[in-house]
Formats: C-alpha cells, sequence, structure tokens
C-alpha cells in the first residue's frame, strides 16, 4: 500500500509537470504512517507548461536558443509560442539583455523555463502568471 500511495504520488506529479492536469487542492498529506485524502480536480490541459518571465527583467541564459550560431528565443502571443531571433546587448550573470525587434518589447512575455520542448507554433499554457509554481511547493 505504501508503494501504491507513493508511486501514485509521483506518477501525479509527473502528469501536473507535463502540463495534463492542475490541482485545485492537495492530494495527500503524508506524515510519517499516516495519509489524509483531499480532493484532486483533473483538467486538460490546453497546452505546454512553461513558465514566461518579462524582457525588461533580462532573458534567462537557459531559455536562449541557438540555431546556425544565432540566437533566439521564445516569445507568447495569445497562447502560442513563437521563435524569434535576437541580439545580446550586454550580459548580467544568468541574464542577457537584447536590443528591440520589430515583434518583442519590453512588456513581451518570453518563455524562460520549458523552451526546450517547444517548436514555432505550439501553444503553450504559461503557469507562472497563476503562481502555480509557488502554490506547489506550499508557498503563497
Amino acid at each position: 500500500m505504501k508503494n501504491f500511495i507513493r508511486g501514485s504520488f509521483y506518477v501525479t506529479l509527473l502528469l501536473l509537470l507535463m502540463g495534463k492536469i492542475i490541482v485545485r487542492k492537495n492530494e495527500i498529506i503524508r506524515q510519517r504512517e499516516k495519509v489524509i485524502p483531499s480532493t484532486l480536480s483533473i483538467y486538460e490541459s490546453k497546452g505546454k507548461p512553461v513558465i514566461t518571465g518579462k524582457i525588461s527583467e533580462g532573458i534567462a541564459s537557459n531559455s536562449i536558443i541557438y540555431k546556425e550560431n544565432h540566437p533566439f528565443i521564445f516569445i507568447v502571443k495569445e497562447g502560442t509560442a513563437k521563435l524569434v531571433p535576437i541580439t545580446v546587448i550586454r550580459e548580467k550573470g544568468d541574464f542577457f539583455f537584447i536590443t528591440s525587434v520589430a515583434s518583442v518589447s519590453d512588456a513581451t512575455d518570453y518563455v524562460a523555463e520549458g523552451s526546450s520542448i517547444l517548436k514555432d507554433g505550439d501553444k503553450v499554457n504559461s503557469i507562472s502568471n497563476a503562481n502555480t509554481n509557488l502554490n506547489l511547493l506550499g508557498g503563497k
């Protein structure tokens, strides 16, 4: 029974990270040998799960994709990922700052995590806007 509960938790967590489910309430609270079940609502996601950021705050270095030695990022417009070329003008730690591109402004959302699973035109589901990345860990 312990392995089943542990296994079902990890399967649920994996499905959650893949964007297949959204947790509305805690699935299981485990304290030593005590298991307290609660409600889990399952919904199919309408896109691949990504974490977005604002370009004005700098672009995370791991979100840049290189094609033929040219840097690109995915921007998010109306729930769709669009691959756009960028020009890096400054680097600060793990962040890069870019020059303005016609389709990119400082207010544009870009894919900060999850760009490796995307193709141009993929539908995306931004999980950072709903703060679910903090709620999964019990944050507020």
